[in-house]
């Protein structure tokens, strides 16, 4: 169900993104919205943890409170070096202003 949920709240975001995108690029290139006003907003799911690997075999297992801030599985580690890799490859670590991420453990170090 949470899964559900956010694919639902994460699709609804980017409509909403190309929405804004789209009025501001319609009125012939004049906005309210300049470029260098604009933000970008860069949303990661946390890598695998156990527990994706347990709630695949059943679901219900997203509700044990062993598995409440999992630990990463081999593949969550290689996914997270890729993506730190791919951050200082593209740049985009010298453009960062700000991180929010959860105060859980797994995804805390997910997103070193």
């Amino acid at each position: 169900m949470e899964c559900l949920y956010m694919r639902k709240a994460a699709t609804s975001a980017i409509k909403s993104l190309q929405q804004l995108q789209q009025n501001m690029y319609s009125t012939g290139g004049l906005s309210l919205f300049t470029l260098h006003r604009c933000k970008t907003i860069h949303l990661v799911r946390h890598a695998q943890g156990i527990h994706n690997i347990e709630g695949e075999k059943d679901h219900s297992a997203y509700l044990s409170d062993e598995l409440f801030d999992a630990h990463l599985t081999p593949l969550g580690w290689q996914q997270v070096d890729n993506l730190r890799k791919h951050v200082h490859t593209c740049g985009i670590s010298k453009k960062v202003e700000l991180v929010v991420t959860s105060p859980l453990l797994s995804r805390y170090l997910g997103n070193t």
